[in-house]
């Protein structure tokens, strides 16, 4: 698995791995022009994962530049869903972040319907923190959101 720094060129494919099929509710989307604003701020990280040099998704890393070392994993898409290309995905991710980047705290929010994704999650030492009910409307409902995070020394303690 190799992280690729995506670039503005690399838009269209990002929003063509939103809007698979196979990630309908599971994931949000952003227009272009949402994507091309969060690529331009130094705090906001975008890494296309290869495999074999072809592209099989995408993740988006937030607050960056935030003091206490927080990061937030807005987003994570793998194509397709199911190939154990998203545990190497998120392993890269978080070995970027605790190693390369000094984070103290890996975040995320997931559709507390995402058995898939939570499950991942889970299994690489991320804790469930907390529900955020009714967050967000989408595909006419309201939809439900864990907080799951990672800390630092949760993610060494794995390592060994």
């Amino acid at each position: 698995m190799e992280l690729i720094a995506a670039t503005p060129a690399d838009i269209p494919l990002i929003r063509q791995f939103e809007a698979n099929p196979d990630n309908r509710g599971k994931v949000g989307g952003w227009s272009e022009v949402e994507h091309a604003e969060a690529m331009a701020d130094p705090a906001t990280r975008y890494w296309l994962f290869r495999v074999e040099g072809r592209p099989v998704g995408f993740c988006i890393l937030r607050d960056l530049s935030e003091p206490h070392r927080n990061v937030l994993l807005q987003r994570i898409i793998i194509a397709p869903p199911g190939s154990g290309l998203g545990r190497q995905a998120l392993q890269a991710v978080m070995r970027w972040c605790f190693r390369d980047w000094g984070a103290h705290r890996l975040y995320l929010h997931v559709f507390v319907d995402n058995d898939r994704a939570r499950h991942v999650y889970r299994s690489l030492g991320f804790s469930e923190d907390g529900l955020h009910r009714e967050t967000l409307f989408m595909d006419d409902a309201w939809r439900s959101q864990y907080l799951m995070s990672i800390l630092d020394r949760e993610y060494a303690a794995r390592q060994d």
